[in-house]
């Protein structure tokens, strides 16, 4: 059974021979999903309790399923209590919790040892005010349970907390305020069977900068040596299995200090977005959805797929407060070399608002090369290419 999400996960596994039942929210059903599910229940949202209930009628009405799956962030947990519940197999739901919630994330590291940083987690101003004087440096405040750098803010001094706390607080809180790591950062997908965790791929990250790092573009492989990527591997692999992730892609992120040692930023149980799921296809042929479902259900896995390229990179469009004068041929953009994908969500004579989030990107060019330096040429020289021009 899979619960939600986008073809990015369906795809795959749609070419498994297996049986698919999908309970899918209508906004993200698509033409494949429709096509190829055995049994399909649409509905209008896709909430915990009749999800369940659905569950439950189709496990138990001549078309049962042997696991329980969902790729989609809003539905890990879903699909944890309902694996949990009818006794098929899933991802532990403690797992999934203690990936999402950024306060127990941190509480988890400090309890086995692993390299995070000082924390509290704060509920008011005053709060979040107390702890950044006791720590006398700057603090990063993020939502406890928040995705996509919405409400991510940098706080440097008292004197921006106020208006730090307001932006940070409008995603939701309490607040989790961080102090604040610098360093090259990383994101680690990786692949859990039964247990087992494979570093897939470790990819080197772009952002905005402060305060609000929103991802900008993602480089794969990361320009990394043999030691910071082994001691980068440990950190996760050990952070996975106190973390009890059993089955499943996860996306972990990572602050690479000066020194050279990993800090831990968090975790989830769902592969990378940004397409680096995509990514991962390229440059190692490994499809995570089909990977997974096939170790579950102890099915043959898939091959890889040849690699693409030896590297891939994305460079996003990411504007704010201002007007989109122009968008040039993406057709033409597309025709370039290395590029498997170019597209925008704006037109010109819109006005754009802040960029307070990853939603808030308008669109992105992915390219191949033979390795990582030509594939980021590539992105790079798309992204000139595509002709998004602002006002200002």
């Amino acid at each position: 059974m899979l619960i939600g999400g986008k073809d990015s996960g369906f795809r795959s596994i749609a070419e498994l021979d297996v049986r698919i039942t999908l309970v899918q929210e209508r906004a993200n059903l698509s033409e494949l999903q429709t096509r190829r599910a055995d049994t399909l229940l649409v509905q209008e949202r896709l909430e915990e309790g009749p999800v369940r209930a659905a569950a439950e009628f189709l496990h138990s009405t001549g078309a049962p399923f042997d696991a329980v799956l969902s790729f989609a962030e809003s539905q890990l947990l879903t699909a944890a209590r309902i694996g949990e519940f009818l006794g098929l197999a899933h991802n532990p739901a403690p797992a999934v919790v203690r990936s999402r919630d950024k306060a127990r994330m941190r509480a988890l590291l400090n309890e086995h040892g692993l390299p995070s940083v000082p924390y509290r987690v704060c509920g008011s101003l005053a709060e979040a005010d107390a702890f950044q004087r006791e720590l006398g440096a700057p603090v990063i405040l993020k939502p406890s349970d928040g995705s996509g750098s919405r409400g991510v803010t940098l706080v440097r001094e008292p004197g921006e907390l106020p208006a730090g706390w307001r932006r940070a607080a409008a995603a939701g809180v309490p607040l989790v305020a961080e102090a604040y790591v610098t360093g090259r950062e990383m994101s680690v997908e990786t692949l859990t069977l039964d247990g087992a965790h494979d570093v897939v791929a470790i990819t080197e990250k772009l952002t905005s900068g402060p305060p609000s790092f929103i991802e900008v573009g993602h480089q794969m492989p990361a320009d990394l040596g043999s030691g910071p990527a082994e001691r980068v591997a440990a950190t996760v692999t050990a952070l996975l299995d106190a973390l009890g992730h059993r089955w499943g892609p996860a996306h972990t992120e990572v602050m690479l200090q000066a020194d050279g040692s990993p800090v831990i930023i968090e975790t989830q149980t769902r592969f990378g977005g940004d397409q680096i799921w995509e990514m991962v296809e390229l440059v190692t042929g490994v499809q995570l959805a089909a990977a997974t479902a096939a170790g579950i259900l102890g099915a043959a896995a898939p091959p890889r797929r040849p690699a693409v390229g030896g590297g891939a990179a994305i460079r996003f469009f990411a504007e704010q407060n201002t007007v989109v004068r122009s968008v040039g041929d993406l057709d033409a953009v597309r025709a370039m070399p290395g590029v498997m994908t170019a597209r925008t969500t704006v037109r010109p004579g819109q006005r754009l608002g802040p960029l307070d989030g990853s939603g808030s990107r308008q669109g992105y060019v992915l390219a191949v090369g033979t390795d990582r330096r030509e594939a980021v040429a590539r992105a790079e020289a798309a992204h000139r290419a595509a002709g998004f021009e602002v006002s200002g």
